[in-house]
């Protein structure tokens, strides 16, 4: 995994890098389990010269040209930085549950899906439910007509 940390409009000082490193990266690494991390972007900023506000934009790219990019603003660096691991943790999470689900059931849903539409999986799926569900009761139906 690549790293990049930049910081516009303020100083990037060791303890902040320390911060950094012990926050987001750890987090990346512990949930991102077998997806590999191609790169992750880190940018600190202030949105004006003068203004007290700061900014945190992570940047991940993930392979299969999947990327998640979060920004973040508030009026401390640390709170900043917080908040953007948390909507990460979030992120990474989701993308490794839907990684797990595509590599669990690849053929018997997606590759019917994509052959046949949404849509018309959908309806085919549902019609196949009904008359499964129905096929006991249309059964008795008849043997009942039958006795009659």
């Amino acid at each position: 995994m690549q790293l990049y940390l930049t910081a516009r409009g303020l100083k990037l000082t060791p303890a902040i890098r320390r911060y950094i490193e012990t926050r987001i990266v750890r987090s990346v690494e512990r949930l991102a389990g077998n997806t590999k991390v191609m790169r992750l972007e880190v940018q600190l900023y202030r949105p004006a010269h003068r203004e007290v506000r700061f900014g945190c934009h992570v940047l991940i790219h993930l392979p299969g040209k999947t990327a998640i990019n979060i920004r973040e603003e508030a009026y401390d660096l640390y709170e900043t930085i917080d908040k953007a691991d948390n909507r990460l943790v979030r992120h990474l999470v989701d993308t490794r549950e839907r990684f797990d689900t595509l590599a669990r059931f690849p053929t018997k849903y997606y590759a019917a899906k994509l052959a046949l539409g949404d849509y018309e999986l959908r309806d085919q799926e549902v019609e196949i439910e009904l008359e499964e569900l129905a096929a006991p009761f249309v059964e008795e139906e008849a043997e009942e007509r039958g006795a009659v």
